[in-house]
């Protein structure tokens, strides 16, 4: 429960890794027109560059890819552009915390200070320094002890940032001792947040930005008003001069400003509530990215609130079981919802299912009974022992028809499950049989290269004269002899230092090995091979298990999966499927 409530004012901080509006497959061709713009435009004409690498930063962070984020910042310094510095260096900070690299926040700090000056550096600072102090929440009761020391001294008509950073803290403190039920000498926690709120307003909007939004969507939780102002507040960034030339920065903050107020649907008038029930689902559909992950329980909470705030009972009680049933895959303890799920039962005069929700509530919180839960606990096992004899005999009258129906089903399946065997078995054994002559013959050809020595490679680390380069050959419209030569010296290079065999080998180790630009490996390896070079190298992957599997067969899948160079089983078993039609279990049963 403490990390629950904690985690409800500090989420907010991952709002600002980005995620782009548009569904993913459309952010990759936006991504592939971008990123040809941007090879167009002159290294000199910074103001352009900046702006196509901010639109392929914000595509970039919503694919979970980080490629673009630190050339876009040091495109930002170099024309000083305050906003997207701005923008840019809390995510990097984030992403250096969340890699582990020691002194990232020290270290973005003093990037911080040689960027900005004024009150904007101050902020950015402080902002960091609560980043810090929230990752470091182990040693709360230290982190305590120096926060109120620092109240002590606190000057908010001066420095104004550092007074936000102190009373958030405070406010996240004080949550979290009252959910522990421990002696506390701090205010509640909103009128902490409510002091750092009124500090924020009294500075220049784009400036405080980043802590308007953190107080606000921590106190969002409390009050319909905080939520209404959470929304203003949003829409207001959004419409910031810069904003309105990024289609693709995150519209989550919005997404989450609405469903914030779903969850007070009882509190607004039928009309309202209706609006904002229609612009998240809205959101929710145009800019699926931005839905806070994951997705299935997301959606589930919001109409679960909307539905119960309208009295729709039994659409409330589905989706209040979706989101029982998905809680334990996003570490939320399912009890949170039984006291809901109990209510609404109560409320449909289900008092069976009521009453055993009413006891896995009560014993999952580990409550003491009281007198009033003892007297709903008595009219609810009332009602259940009622219905418990309605149910008997229903359920008799019931029993034949239901096992003649499941009988006829079970027949049906039985029928229908042989009738799929054999024409599976008969297609899998003509695959297998063809898959075995293939590693027969990969195994005799290996024998034969291995009978002769092979000659080492000799590959420049320079890059190929592009006079003679695949692209130059593209033009012309045939493939030159000159990247089949390229081709021959990767392939017998791949064949001498098995560069494949590293599962963590990628295009950028290849382009380096080899000394060429992406497009040119690609492009040569198409020529040589007609393969992609994902296929290509997976192709040499799957000789090597088959040779293993043929003359090891004792070595379990694991163990080729790994030796091969794919790293996991799993993607062992999509590619050897996908390549030749069958699982790698089926043909090592085959050949054995």
């Amino acid at each position: 429960m403490k990390q629950k409530l904690l985690l409800s004012f500090v989420v907010a901080l991952l709002l600002l890794s980005g995620v782009s509006p548009l569904r993913a497959f459309d952010l990759k061709h936006s991504r592939d027109s971008l990123e040809a713009l941007l090879q167009k435009v002159p290294e000199d004409n910074g103001r352009r560059r900046l702006e196509l690498l901010n639109h392929l930063c914000d595509i970039d962070l919503s694919l979970g890819d980080t490629t673009y984020i630190y050339p876009c910042w040091q495109a930002a310094v170099r024309m000083h552009d305050v906003n997207s510095m701005d923008d840019l260096l809390i995510p990097l900070a984030m992403r250096a915390m969340r890699r582990g690299q020691a002194d990232s926040v020290k270290v973005w700090q003093e990037r911080c200070r040689q960027c900005f000056d004024g009150p904007l550096s101050d902020c950015n600072l402080e902002y960091l320094q609560m980043m810090q102090d929230l990752q470091d929440w182990e040693n709360h009761d230290k982190l305590s002890q120096r926060i109120i020391k620092e109240q002590i001294r606190l000057d908010a008509g001066q420095k104004p940032y550092q007074a936000m950073r102190i009373l958030y803290t405070l406010g996240i403190l004080s949550s979290f001792e009252k959910s522990g039920n421990a002696k506390t000498m701090l205010k509640p926690c909103v009128e902490y947040m409510d002091e750092a709120l009124a500090i924020s307003r009294r500075q220049p909007f784009r400036e405080a930005a980043h802590f308007t939004r953190q107080i606000l969507l921590g106190l969002s939780s409390e009050s319909l008003e905080y939520a209404r102002q959470y929304l203003l507040f949003v829409k207001r960034f959004l419409e910031e001069p810069d904003m309105r030339e990024r289609p693709f920065y995150s519209r989550r903050a919005l997404i989450m400003a609405y469903e914030r107020l779903i969850q007070k649907g009882k509190d607004l008038s039928r009309q309202e509530l209706d609006g904002y029930y229609g612009e998240v689902c809205s959101l929710m559909e145009k800019y699926p990215n931005d839905t806070p992950v994951p997705f299935d329980f997301y959606r589930a909470r919001v109409q679960y609130y909307y539905h119960d705030a309208i009295g729709a009972q039994e659409e409330a009680l589905a989706w209040c079981d979706s989101l029982i049933a998905i809680a334990p895959r996003c570490h939320v303890a399912p009890y949170v919802y039984y006291g809901n799920k109990m209510r609404l039962l109560a409320a449909l005069h289900r008092w069976e299912d009521a009453y055993h929700f009413s006891n896995f509530y009560m014993q999952a919180k580990d409550s003491v009974q009281n007198a009033n839960s003892e007297k709903k606990l008595s009219e609810l096992q009332t009602q259940y022992d009622v219905d418990t004899l309605r149910r008997k005999e229903e359920a008799r009258r019931n029993q034949l028809i239901l096992a003649s129906i499941c009988g006829v089903f079970l027949l049906m399946a039985l029928a229908v499950y042989i009738v799929y065997s054999r024409r599976l078995s008969a297609k899998n054994s003509v695959l297998l049989e063809q898959l075995k002559q293939y590693a027969l013959q990969l195994k005799a050809e290996q024998e034969k290269q291995s009978a002769r020595p092979d000659k080492k490679p000799e590959i420049s680390d320079s890059s190929p004269d592009t006079s003679d380069s695949p692209e130059a050959s593209e033009n012309n419209g045939a493939v030159s002899a000159s990247s089949l030569k390229l081709f021959a010296r990767i392939d017998n290079l791949m064949r001498q230092e098995k560069l494949y065999l590293r599962s963590d080998l990628s295009r950028a180790d290849l382009l380096e090995r080899f000394g060429m630009n992406k497009n040119n490996l690609a492009t040569v390896v198409m020529a040589g091979s007609g393969m992609n070079l994902s296929d290509y190298i997976n192709e040499f992957r799957l000789r090597d298990a088959l040779f293993i599997m043929e003359e090891f067969p004792d070595v379990a899948l694991t163990q080729i999966a790994d030796q091969t160079g794919f790293g996991t089983y799993s993607s062992f078993y999509r590619v050897f499927n996908k390549r030749f039609g069958v699982t790698p279990k089926e043909y090592k049963k085959y050949i054995s």
